[in-house]
């Protein structure tokens, strides 16, 4: 599964498992998909921009930028 995928499948607030993004991230996003700090790094540089025409962009968007709040967070 891509990032562009499990982003499609886990921003919807009224779907999705967690209302916090945090944790959404966290669980669904890298604890589901075993994700390691190389997989993390990866998904650090998924073009957004790709994802533009999706009607809930706004919503993919903030989810990816709490994600990238996140991990870059810890790595610095």
């Amino acid at each position: 599964m891509t990032v562009r995928d499990v982003l499609l499948q886990i921003h919807d607030a009224d779907t999705r498992e967690y209302a916090d993004d945090t944790d959404q991230i966290r669980e669904v996003l890298i604890h589901a998909n075993y994700l390691s700090q190389k997989d993390v790094e990866v998904c650090l540089g998924f073009d957004m921009n790709t994802l533009a025409a999706e009607a809930e962009f706004p919503a993919i968007k903030a989810l990816f930028d709490a994600f990238v709040v996140l991990y870059q967070a810890e790595d610095a």
